[in-house]
């Protein structure tokens, strides 16, 4: 004889959560998501705002190299005459003696480095395009003059400098236009408005 308990169905036993833990699990993970969205964006304002001071003291450097070498001409009268001959775009190469020369090459090789190391950190985004067409326009006006000139030729027909840095200054000599300036002309010529690093707007 079979016993009827086994034959009559049990009720089945609820498996899960029940709906008030359902929703407060549901609730933890909304709040979970949030708080790895408000980390992200404070995240990315902390990265922002190491950039803008990564480019501000590189901006700053950039401005105090080029001042201590204006100034170092203060202290030398020969140095100071021969960055003002140099610096004559009507000066022509015999004009200079061979002592000058020689101190030109070298006076040359030493600002053309410091123009390159600038656009090195326009490069790797550390300065702001504004910034570095400052000082690149004036990098471009600096290679027209004769004996920069000839420099240049003989480095770049060498293999010197890499083609990137020579196609950014044929762009800024593209824009700053025609006119060469005398020392009386130093001030460089901004291009471009509140541009970012790299070109970017």
């Amino acid at each position: 004889m079979t016993d009827e308990t086994e034959l009559t169905p049990q009720p089945e036993v609820e498996k899960g959560l029940s709906p008030r833990l359902q929703s407060a699990a549901l609730l933890a993970e909304i709040i979970a998501a949030l708080a790895i969205i408000v980390s992200l964006i404070f995240v990315g304002l902390q990265i922002r705002q190491n950039t803008q001071a990564t480019r501000a003291a590189s901006a700053f450097e950039v401005n105090r190299m080029m001042a201590q070498n204006t100034l170092g001409y203060s202290l030398d009268s020969n140095a100071a005459l021969l960055n003002r001959k140099l610096l004559d775009p009507t000066t022509a190469i015999e004009d200079y003696t061979e002592e000058e020369r020689a101190r030109a090459d070298m006076l040359i090789l030493g600002t053309v480095q410091a123009h390159l190391a600038t656009f090195r950190l326009y490069q790797e985004g550390s300065l702001l395009q504004r910034d570095w067409e400052v000082h690149g326009s004036w990098a471009a006006h600096y290679r027209r003059l004769p004996l920069v000139e000839l420099y240049y030729d003989s480095t770049i027909a060498a293999g010197l400098y890499d083609a990137e840095y020579i196609a950014e200054l044929d762009r800024l000599d593209v824009l700053i236009g025609e006119d060469t300036p005398r020392l009386s002309d130093y001030a460089p010529t901004v291009i471009t408005g509140d541009t970012e690093a790299g070109g970017e707007k």
